[in-house]
């Protein structure tokens, strides 16, 4: 998966003096509730949502406009409102996609760090972004725990 979405193609590389990550933030709600969390770690947390989609065998008719929508977000770095996904008022496409958020927790939790050079192969950051060190695995899992709450919450 490479770039695109709406991020200006101009470099940017992020060092040490901002711990190797944008200090830029959005938020993601649902119902009245959100989270604020990091912007390069909620487009690494899209990123494994996308493999884990890319990762079904069969995956239901619906998910093909998600999958659409989160590489779209995976680069946009705007703010998220669950409650306009289509699947966000269906209680089984709903359980779908905390299946999907449970598998990438799982696959997060299983690592210390998430390598740059993957994460900058993928297109993390949009075109001409370059992360100049690996980001710590929690981080995403702390964004993917908060995003998978604000899904249960609906239920």
């Amino acid at each position: 998966m490479r770039g695109g979405g709406g991020r200006p193609a101009e470099p940017r590389n992020h060092n040490s003096t901002t711990g190797g990550f944008p200090m830029s933030v959005l938020s993601v709600t649902r119902g009245g509730q959100e989270v604020v969390v990091n912007q390069w770690a909620f487009e690494v947390w899209m990123y494994y949502l996308l493999q884990e989609i890319d990762g079904l065998n069969a995956p239901p008719p619906w998910m093909a406009g998600t999958r659409e929508d989160w590489e779209a977000r995976a680069f946009l770095g705007l703010g998220y409102d669950l409650a306009l996904d289509p699947w966000a008022d269906d209680p089984d496409r709903r359980a779908v996609v905390l299946g999907l958020c449970d598998r990438a927790l799982g696959r997060l939790a299983a690592q210390d760090v998430l390598k740059r050079e993957a994460l900058n192969e993928a297109g993390i950051g949009g075109p001409g972004a370059t992360l100049l060190k690996d980001m710590p695995a929690d981080l995403v899992e702390n964004v993917g725990r908060r995003f998978a709450a604000l899904i249960r919450g609906a239920d």
